[in-house]
């Protein structure tokens, strides 16, 4: 734990440090502490396995991002992606091979949305991505789900299952981020449900579904995936 600031000066001065030389100990110690809290500030808000920022650091940032926005937010897009068959894998394998895993697709992924998005991990495989929307996507949407699929020892793919929200297809909103991520949501469990390893992008059917309160894909999903059979491995 390192001095505080405060009391470097006497300790220099009894050190037999005077002077300038007691000043720039002074701002040595005080750099020391700012970077020390810089440090910590960043390990709080960022994902150890990933390095991404964790879920209400990343809330926080997307909903300044939007507010500086304004109308231009309409041409931006809000990405939910979940990992297919992880779980199992984690399990199987272990979580050093989960954490590869986790660490290998997030690389993928920035990769592929570039410097500009805004991504972020929720929690366990899922993870969030706030990113320019012009278009450009969309001849290579297709691509993208099995493009971050993971290749994993013995042969299985952990693949990823992605729901996209323009926003400029949502309702007006104050709080547009609090209206696209349940859209969001809605659309990335519907990609699981019709089949993993895929995209879904139609916001006017899901963010109408979401709003007239329709049963969440979600529930439909897990209830699915709890009476699939465990993933076998060949060791």
């Amino acid at each position: 734990m390192s001095m505080p600031t405060t009391r470097l000066l006497p300790f220099a001065a009894a050190l037999g440090v005077t002077g300038s030389a007691a000043l720039a100990y002074y701002a040595h110690g005080l750099r020391r502490q700012v970077d020390q809290q810089k440090q910590q500030l960043t390990e709080a808000q960022h994902d150890r396995t990933t390095g991404l920022l964790r879920r209400e650091p990343w809330e926080d940032l997307a909903a300044q991002k939007l507010r500086e926005l304004g109308a231009d937010r309409a041409g931006w897009s809000l990405w939910l992606l979940d990992l297919d068959k992880f779980k199992p894998v984690n399990d199987t394998l272990g979580h050093q091979v989960g954490d590869w895993v986790l660490a290998t697709f997030t690389q993928q992924l920035r990769d592929v949305l570039g410097k500009e998005a805004l991504i972020g991990r929720l929690g366990g495989d899922e993870f969030v991505a706030l990113v320019p929307w012009d278009g450009a996507w969309l001849p290579v949407v297709d691509q993208l789900a099995p493009a971050l699929s993971v290749q994993v020892p013995h042969g299985l793919v952990v693949g990823v299952s992605i729901g996209i929200v323009c926003l400029a297809d949502l309702p007006d909103s104050d709080q547009p981020l609090q209206v696209a991520l349940p859209a969001a949501d809605f659309s990335m469990y519907q990609a699981k449900f019709q089949g993993l390893g895929t995209y879904r992008f139609d916001p006017g059917t899901d963010t109408a579904a979401v709003f007239a309160g329709v049963p969440s894909p979600r529930r439909r999903y897990r209830d699915r995936a709890r009476v699939a059979g465990p993933v076998e491995v060949t060791r």
